[in-house]
């Protein structure tokens, strides 16, 4: 096999969309902080406002005050008194009054407290995800090479956590349609098991890249 010459403008300019991409998944990532933070102040905040509405009554209170609400035809609205002050079209396939009716608050809050906690457990997955993705770019962005063993070990957890991903929406989505009483479709793609196949694919391409690079390193060195 011939020895391939270094090329210095290729070498620039994987350097630069290394570095790029780096930079997105770190932006990326905040944004998932922000979103678990939000996720946290949202399990405070729901069983104090879920725990004041009455599903019989359809009432609701905040801050001491009483509202009351409709839900016709896909529309929420909200009443202060007589007056109408919020009206939202709500947009799934199922009946909300029947559902409303027939379970107290409590059963709400539990209901709103998992979907939370699993949208919480969702987007650490891919918090976990894009850290060994930002650490593979940034060696890739500073390193001569991108053939080394941390960054095989990074494409290898990146698959890990995809393989996690797709199999803890499988179980969350039947957790739920099990806790709030009605079937969901299934979230799950074939997509994205070839995402994983892709990454997995790149991990021995790596490898191999890296038994290539042994050799010429040894030789250098003579």
């Amino acid at each position: 096999m011939e020895n391939v010459e270094f090329d210095e403008k290729a070498s620039k300019n994987m350097h630069i969309l290394s570095k790029a991409v780096y930079i997105i998944t770190k932006i990326v990532t905040i944004i998932c902080y922000i979103g678990v933070a939000f996720i946290a102040l949202g399990l405070i905040i729901i069983p104090i406002l879920l725990g004041h509405v009455d599903t019989k009554n359809s009432t609701f209170k905040v801050g001491g005050k009483e509202y009351s609400y409709k839900i016709d035809d896909k529309k929420l609205t909200v009443y202060d008194g007589a007056k109408e002050v919020v009206s939202e079209k709500i947009d799934i396939d199922i009946d909300l009054n029947e559902m409303i009716e027939k379970h107290p608050s409590s059963y709400y809050i539990g209901v709103a407290e998992t979907v939370l906690g699993l949208g919480a457990v969702s987007i650490i997955l891919v918090i976990l995800f894009l850290k060994h993705l930002s650490k593979l770019f940034k060696n890739i962005g500073e390193d001569e090479t991108p053939f080394t063993e941390e960054n095989i070990f990074h494409l290898r957890k990146m698959a890990l956590f995809l393989i996690i991903g797709v199999i803890f929406a499988v179980i969350s989505d039947c957790l739920f349609s099990a806790i709030a009483g009605y079937n969901m479709r299934l979230n799950f793609s074939f997509s994205d098991i070839l995402y994983i196949l892709i990454i997995l694919c790149a991990s021995y391409v790596f490898s191999y890249g890296l038994k290539l690079e042994k050799p010429k390193k040894v030789s250098t060195k003579k």
